[in-house]
């Protein structure tokens, strides 16, 4: 089902059963996936830290970050948005952001988080960066960064102690 203003788009499009049109079909199905759940994290000031906002009053109080050459969010980081919605925040970085938090290539995923037990220093929370590794991980695939980001939300939501109704925990 679309998802947005392509919703509202009029007109169906048929496409037939051999592979090139169903990857035609997936295509065009994953462009409808909204980004209105991501932040696009700009250099300078203030940028960042509206994120950081955001992604605090999450469940899990931890954001999501996505470092892409990409002039607009990928249908990856869009599924994702929405599968974890509520749970975690989304940021996509330009890569002139990269070594800021210390990841050397791109694409590269990281979750960032507030450091545990530490207080803020001249007004920044001091914060921890968790990155994706591929390799280990499974691949940069849907499936395999879900699973990393599902992990540490339930490490993270057993860390805080609280699950939002009806979800995990003790007896959950």
């Amino acid at each position: 089902l679309p998802y947005g203003a392509a919703a509202k788009a009029s007109g169906a499009r048929a496409f037939g059963g051999d592979d090139k049109s169903l990857a035609d079909a997936k295509r065009a199905t994953l462009e409808t996936l909204p980004s209105d759940k991501i932040t696009l994290v700009t250099p300078g000031p203030g940028s960042f830290d509206e994120f950081l906002q955001v992604a605090l009053t999450t469940a899990s109080a931890a954001g999501v970050l996505l470092f892409s050459d990409k002039p607009s969010p990928p249908p990856l980081l869009r599924a994702l948005s929405l599968e974890f919605d509520g749970k975690l925040g989304f940021a996509m970085l330009g890569k002139e952001l990269a070594p800021q938090f210390s990841v050397q290539k791109v694409p590269a995923v990281a979750l960032v988080f507030p450091a545990a037990g530490e207080q803020p220093k001249d007004g920044k929370l001091p914060l921890q960066v968790l990155p994706y590794d591929a390799r280990r991980g499974g691949g940069f695939t849907f499936p395999s960064i879900a699973a990393f980001l599902d992990d540490f939300y339930e490490q993270r939501m057993a860390q805080l102690g609280s699950y939002p109704d009806g979800e995990g925990g003790a007896g959950g």
